[in-house]
């Protein structure tokens, strides 16, 4: 299999990485390579990130079904419920809300062609968003009960907000949340196979 994503935003979709990390077995001895921006057009006819090309050519994208996918090679780990389950439409529920609200929202952010009074707008947006994150996990430690790839993807988008000079102090159950995650050993592991690719 081969995971393209940016070449200096591997960290973006670190998410994947801890599927295959802590989903073990087949998923966890699949082979990832993440490839630059310009393979990835190559790779997705969409011509963005994230695409995992599997061994069959057949090429998938979007972040929520990548995870998915990932986690399904392996019944019965504990990142997703089961298939056709409520807690599963609950898990896509939350998934499709983080790429759709934060994931989406925080994108434009990144653009030093928009200018920051616009930028403030999405910022406006998205703070609406992080306040009901900050209010679901004030009573729960993750977001559909037991530690997901829910979880993972929206640490993952999470941590870039610093980017766009935002404190997530400001969410004192956001920000517990984040540190409960990082001290995760998987997680740890995934963030540093991360940074040594980028240092490569």
């Amino acid at each position: 299999m081969r995971m393209c994503t940016r070449t200096g935003w591997i960290h973006a979709y670190t998410k994947e990485s801890w599927s295959c990390r802590s989903a073990n077995s087949q998923v966890r001895k699949a082979t990832i390579f993440f490839e630059s921006a310009v393979l990835c057009g190559e790779i997705n006819p969409k011509g963005y990130v994230a695409a995992l090309e599997l061994d069959n050519a057949q090429v998938l994208t979007e972040g929520p079904a990548i995870l998915q996918y990932l986690v399904d090679l392996v019944p019965g780990n504990r990142l997703a419920p089961a298939p056709g389950t409520w807690a599963r439409t609950r898990l896509q529920e939350q998934l499709s809300f983080i790429s759709t609200e934060i994931h989406g929202a925080s994108a434009p952010l990144f653009s030093a062609d928009i200018p920051e009074a616009i930028k403030a707008i999405f910022k406006h947006k998205l703070f609406k968003r992080l306040d009901y994150l900050n209010r679901t996990l004030a009573d729960q430690d993750w977001l559909i009960g037991d530690f997901s790839v829910a979880d993972a993807y929206l640490f993952t988008v999470r941590r870039w907000l610093p980017t766009f000079n935002i404190d997530i102090v400001d969410w004192p159950a956001l920000d517990a949340y984040m540190h409960r995650i990082g001290s995760r050993p998987c997680v740890a592991a995934a963030i540093a196979a991360e940074a040594a690719t980028q240092a490569v």
